[in-house]
């Protein structure tokens, strides 16, 4: 017979399998990259503090590496270059 498994004993074995790994990646879909630049262009907003803001959510939330449209402006941002 098959054992009793619960759901947190799935979400424990998922999290130490997840502290495991090295990697743990975020990332922000084309969608939010549009309503971000809409909004930029649109001078709703800091075009710039929103993408650096959205770039670190991901940061703050585990990633420690982030696929982003994003990528080449926030380097630049990074970098002290503008």
């Amino acid at each position: 017979m098959a054992e009793d498994v619960t759901r947190a004993a799935v979400e424990e074995e998922e999290a130490k399998f997840l502290d495991d790994w090295a990697v743990k990646g975020g990332g922000s879909v084309s969608g939010e990259y549009s309503m971000i630049k809409a909004a930029g262009i649109l001078k709703m907003v800091d075009e710039e503090k929103v993408m650096m803001e959205s770039l670190l959510c991901l940061r703050r939330a585990g990633a420690n590496i982030i696929l982003t449209y994003f990528a080449v402006e926030a380097a630049t941002v990074l970098a002290g270059a503008k």
